[in-house]
């Protein structure tokens, strides 16, 4: 008979009953979801810890009339079903830690197998050894020889983790389940950018038949009891479902964003944290642990992963940032990292971890929930302590009747940087316990603006832009200006001063003006669709085709000028690239039939379908753009080596660096920093010069038309509006800061081209060629695209949706 959730209860009335089910039903998923050797037999101390209770001593006995089936299986196969109308296996008389050893024995003898699925070991595996007749699925010889010599997978299931270690207690329960369908190639489609399953099958034995037996005899018995609503609250609970400050992507994290160097730094920062306590966690598993810089000397990922799972996730995290912000783990300014091939959205808030330069934060697909949790941190903070007659002083001149109401209205009229700035940065105590209450590692030497932007990175908004386009060149035009301004003539003090601040200024131009070149060489001459990743702007590499570029066709056009490829580059060379580039494009604009894409190259979409224009069909970008956005291209390029060209630039540069010869007059000067600056404006203003925008703002009429707001480091804005006609995969998606160029806004289509900064890591080290393609049969990519959902309707992936 079934019972319901309420009788349940009334059975099963304590917490201690129901956390026992949920962790025997955690090493069920473990054992379930797992691959055994060919004829495994189940040994004593897998079954030996179980105390059934009457129904389940019943169960076992029907399953005996099978003389091909010994007792322990029968017994393994009844636990693994574990209940139905009633329990089959008594949660508090069986030896949970007892089972856990059993557990543990088997896959560390290599006769229960999980796959790490984990970062790239399988995947390169697959590359190199699996057939794409067979990527598909294995069966179970196949999954057995692929598995041969790799990683044991590391995975949880309540609060059991298993991997090379074995089976061990967690402080901390999780839902991280084996997963025996891992992503292990992706396809040659274009536009394809999904990876694909390929199925692992475990070997026959007598446990699977006498669980098709059993699944038949429980089925007599009827409806099954409603386990879910009597475990699911508290399951919810020690799972974290409802927190927004938790998320099951903590393995992808650790594995897929932390190189092996990387992985390292971090279990020796937490082994060597006290406040952590790793060491004793080790301990009381087995694992002694004396230098940790030894220990730690040759374990792989696996290895380093299970221990720290060992953890609750607040010390995970707190391990990972204080690595992070010492500075023992580099992550570059403006990197974010997430799982490349294994991330996945948990819990009912569909958060993610990431990590950046300001440390780890559990992200939140939807895009209300920083300004929620920006609300409940100034709860926290305020409410109920000493602090909160200040936060009454502050918004005690906003007219609402209580005060919910001021705050409400704060937050809507105010921006989040002064809110948090005005909030949080008052006073130390203010700081303190909003830092606790984030998870901020505290460094005293960091600055206001600095703070707020750790801050804001915690509570899930946008990372904050480092970059400042041609700010550093302006400020030094200004000092000279101004400088240049105050006398008319100059006395040899005067010409101190001028000399004094010349060097800045022209570093800063040759800097600013290499970015530009490089950038503008790489937009509209590297074929974006097929780089790897694509759309991201690597500024060595683009230097590197810059040089090639403008090297070689100045040799053609009889006029070699030189430029080098480390970025080494005088005033001349930078000044002329301009107008080069803009004679290449013309040149090679006049013959677009040697550049067309080949059809291979172009996603079936397009070619079956008419809603939809794609946007490369040039493997020249410049030539993707129409003709009056290119012809405004061309002038801007022009303009700016004609301005620096004809402002008297290296003159007054000569003049003012070096003693011999003429000082320049003050309109020479004035003419020269009048140039540049205008030539400051156009680069910035046109897209010439990479600029990093973040997302503002976005709005959404009823009829699904959209508009994407965006501004740069000085406020500049720039409004996209969606759907476009045009479309593209593989760029930034709409949330995240990217470089747009404004000036190539077309007049026939709203599409803007729009890039990822792209910075080298460690991190992009690991995920280098990333993804490599299979060449595949039809009928695998058919039964592929029947598994997950296919793989083209990711060309919308950064449009298709609002903002998160």
């Amino acid at each position: 008979m079934a019972y319901s959730a309420e009788d349940l209860e009334t059975m099963y009335p304590d917490t201690t009953t129901r956390m026992n089910i949920l962790r025997l039903s955690g090493i069920v998923n473990l054992m379930a979801r797992s691959i055994v050797v060919p004829r495994y037999r189940i040994p004593s101390h897998l079954h030996d810890p179980l105390v059934f209770t009457e129904a389940g001593e019943k169960m076992v006995r029907e399953l005996s009339s099978s003389r091909s089936i010994n007792w322990g299986e029968q017994r393994v196969a009844v636990f693994l079903e574990l209940h139905h109308d009633v329990l089959f296996i008594d949660p508090n008389q069986t030896d949970i830690s007892r089972l856990r050893e059993g557990l543990s024995k088997e896959i560390k003898n290599g006769n229960i197998m999980h796959p790490f699925i984990w970062g790239r070991e399988l995947y390169e595996k697959a590359y190199n050894e699996i057939p794409t007749s067979n990527l598909h699925a294995l069966d179970s010889k196949k999954t057995i020889d692929f598995l041969r010599g790799t990683s044991r997978g590391v995975f949880q299931a309540s609060d059991t983790i298993v991997g090379p270690w074995g089976a061990l207690p967690s402080v901390e329960f999780r839902n991280i389940l084996p997963d025996l369908n891992p992503y292990l190639y992706h396809c040659e489609r274009p536009g394809c950018s999904r990876p694909h399953e390929t199925r692992l099958t475990t070997s026959d034995n007598s446990i699977v038949n006498m669980r098709d037996r059993l699944g038949k005899k429980v089925f007599q018995h009827g409806t099954p009891s409603n386990w879910s609503k009597l475990l699911g609250p508290l399951e919810a609970q020690l799972n974290g479902r409802y927190d927004d400050g938790r998320s099951n992507d903590l393995i992808g994290l650790l594995t897929e964003c932390f190189s092996d160097v990387e992985l390292q730094t971090i279990a020796h920062w937490a082994l060597g944290d006290r406040s952590l306590d790793l060491r004793g966690k080790c301990a009381a598993v087995g694992i002694q642990i004396r230098d940790a810089r030894d220990f730690l000397n040759g374990r792989t990922k696996a290895e380093i992963v299970q221990i720290l799972l060992l953890m609750s996730d607040r010390q995970i995290v707190r391990a990972v940032d204080s690595s992070v912000r010492s500075g023992k783990i580099s992550v570059p300014s403006g990197e974010v990292r997430k799982p490349l091939l294994n991330g996945r959205t948990t819990g009912y808030f569909d958060t993610s971890f990431q990590c950046s330069s300001r440390g780890t934060r559990v992200h939140s697909a939807n895009s209300w929930t920083p300004m929620r949790r920006l609300r409940r941190l100034i709860r926290d903070v305020y409410q109920g302590s000493t602090l909160e007659s200040h936060l009454e002083w502050k918004i005690r001149q906003i007219e609402a009747e209580n005060q919910v109401e001021k705050l409400d209205k704060y937050l809507a009229a105010n921006e989040v940087h002064g809110i948090i700035r005005d909030l949080f940065l008052s006073g130390p105590d203010a700081f303190r316990r909003a830092a606790d209450f984030v998870g901020l590692v505290e460094d005293g030497s960091r600055s206001d603006a600095e703070l707020i932007s750790d801050i804001t990175w915690k509570l899930g908004f946008p990372l904050d832009l480092d970059d400042r386009g041609a700010a550093d060149l302006r400020a030094n035009v200004d000092l000279l200006r101004e400088a240049a301004s105050e006398f008319i003539q100059y006395g040899e003090e005067q010409q101190r001063v001028l000399r004094s601040l010349s060097p800045n200024l022209f570093v800063s131009l040759e800097e600013t003006l290499d970015r530009a070149l490089v950038f503008v060489c790489w937009l509209t001459t590297v074929d974006h669709w097929m780089e790897k990743p694509r759309f991201t702007f690597f500024r060595d590499e683009a230097r590197r085709n810059a040089a090639r570029v403008l090297s070689s066709y100045s040799a053609r056009k009889g006029d070699p000028v030189t430029f080098n490829e480390d970025g080494v580059n005088t005033l001349f060379p930078l000044i002329s690239g301009f107008g080069l580039l803009a004679s290449y494009l013309e040149s090679e604009a006049a013959k677009p039939e040697i550049y067309q894409r080949a059809p291979s190259e172009v996603p079936q979409v397009f070619t079956e379908s008419d809603l939809m224009t794609f946007g490369y069909q040039s493997r020249l970008p410049f030539l993707n753009c129409p003709v009056e956005p290119r012809d405004r291209l061309i002038q801007a390029l022009r303009t700016v080596s004609r301005e620096l060209s004809t402002g008297g630039i290296s003159a007054v540069r000569n003049g003012l660096e070096h003693h011999k010869g003429v000082f320049p007059s003050q309109a020479e000067i004035l003419d020269c920093i009048g140039a540049i600056a205008r030539i400051c404006s156009l680069l910035e203003e046109f897209g010439i010069l990479p600029m990093v925008f973040k997302m503002k703002g976005f709005t959404r009429d009823s009829e699904g038309r959209s508009i994407y707001i965006y501004e740069d480091y000085s406020g500049r804005g720039v409004k996209i509006p969606a759907p476009s006609s045009v479309v593209v995969t593989g760029g930034p998606s709409w949330n995240q800061n990217q470089i747009i160029v404004p000036g190539l806004v077309t007049g026939g289509s709203n599409w803007v081209p729009r890039f990822i900064p792209g910075v080298r890591s460690d991190f992009t080290e690991m995920w280098q060629d990333w993804p490599r393609s299979r060449m595949l049969s039809g009928n695998l990519i058919q039964s592929s695209e029947n598994s997950d959902g296919g793989g083209e309707s990711a060309l919308e992936i950064a449009g298709s949706s609002d903002p998160q």
